[in-house]
């Protein structure tokens, strides 16, 4: 098998309150190949978005993870439905997602010209010469970091917060299990861990001071206002697996940020500094 992502281009204009733009969008594929001297084309699956991870359980099944994207004022083109839905399949069997395969947050989207995606689609790998999509979830709202387990996918998407979406995985079906939100922001998927039951992540936090720098009229209108960081520190939650929240440590590494984390059993080792070092 062989991942890899490839921009398409479209002579189609559509004008927008930020000007004109073209078409255009960024799609992973999978190639399967036979194997020997002389391999041969089987197939190629195709998923919207950027290529952001991809994993292979012990039951034979791949799950492959892209962050697709797109930019909009109003949707004005509605017969380009494909341009706002992603797309996914074979070659023969393209066409886009399921409205009931598409999650959305529970609050309001935050963007407000554009739509995060982050895509996980499923392949069959059991018959070599015959891989066989089998089920896609689509996390509106979503652009982030992945973490799994054996019997779990956790999507994270972070900013000064942080979602979490527990998706169940079984001999290629996916499940949306549980999800929460919480202070703070992941460094990669390795600040994530699921263990004995319980679902692991360490965050590095921010709080902000606002800052006016207006006239008067700036205040008036309620602008003029720019943040500042306060205070840093770091903390490392523990959830159930309904993403409820069952432990806590706070306040280690202030004014620190998260650099690494290894979770070994049910020991984490969390490294916490205030800048790279630099190698000459």
């Amino acid at each position: 098998a062989v991942i890899g992502t490839v921009n398409i281009y479209s002579d189609t204009q559509y004008e927008s309150r930020e000007g004109s733009f073209f078409y255009d969008e960024s799609c992973t594929y999978v190639a399967f190949f036979t194997k020997g001297a002389e391999p041969k084309l089987i197939d190629i699956y195709y998923q919207d978005g950027n290529y952001n991870d991809v994993r292979i359980a012990p039951d034979g099944f791949m799950y492959l993870t892209t962050n697709y994207s797109v930019s909009f004022s109003d949707i004005e083109n509605a017969e380009k439905y494909e341009y706002y839905i992603p797309e996914c399949g074979l070659t023969d069997d393209f066409g886009c997602i399921s409205p009931e395969d598409i999650l959305l947050p529970d609050d309001n989207p935050t963007a407000s010209y554009s739509m995060f995606y982050s895509i996980i689609g499923s392949i069959d790998l059991n018959d070599a010469e015959n891989p066989v999509p089998c089920d896609t979830k689509a996390l509106a709202d979503y652009a982030g970091t992945i973490y799994s387990s054996e019997n779990n996918i956790y999507a994270a998407s972070t900013d000064q917060q942080t979602s979490v979406t527990r998706i169940e995985i079984d001999h290629g079906s996916m499940t949306p299990m549980a999800s929460c939100t919480f202070d703070g922001f992941i460094n990669d998927q390795f600040s994530m861990s699921e263990y004995d039951g319980c679902f692991r992540v360490a965050v590095t936090c921010d709080t902000y001071d606002k800052v006016y720098e207006g006239g008067i009229i700036d205040r008036i209108l309620g602008r003029g206002y720019s943040y500042s960081t306060h205070e840093r520190d770091n903390k490392l939650y523990v959830f159930d697996m309904d993403l409820n929240q069952i432990g806590i440590l706070e306040g280690f590494g202030i004014d620190e940020s998260i650099k690494s984390v290894s979770f070994q059993g049910n020991m984490a080792y969390v490294v916490t500094y205030v800048q790279t070092g630099p190698l000459f």
